[in-house]
């Protein structure tokens, strides 16, 4: 599931940088990873939930990965 995620994050740019993995708290990268990216013209995903502290809290193998709503909509206005 996550490899096809990070595929089709990718899949529109020009660029294969689509998607980053920042250092931070798991709720980091559900939260303000992407809000921050939702800021860049050209934002990209996040994957996330790395945070050993907030491994607990999530099932076992499980990783995140946000989109910032602005990539759904870019394509839509043009």
């Amino acid at each position: 599931m996550l490899s096809g995620l990070f595929m089709l994050a990718n899949f529109d740019r020009s660029d294969p940088n689509g998607v980053i993995a920042p250092f931070g708290a798991g709720c980091s990268s559900v939260f303000y990873f992407p809000w921050l990216e939702q800021q860049n013209e050209n934002p990209k995903a996040v994957l996330g939930m790395f945070d050993p502290s907030a491994r607990p809290c999530v099932p076992l193998d499980t990783l995140t990965m946000a989109f910032p709503m602005k990539k759904f909509t870019t394509h839509l206005s043009h």
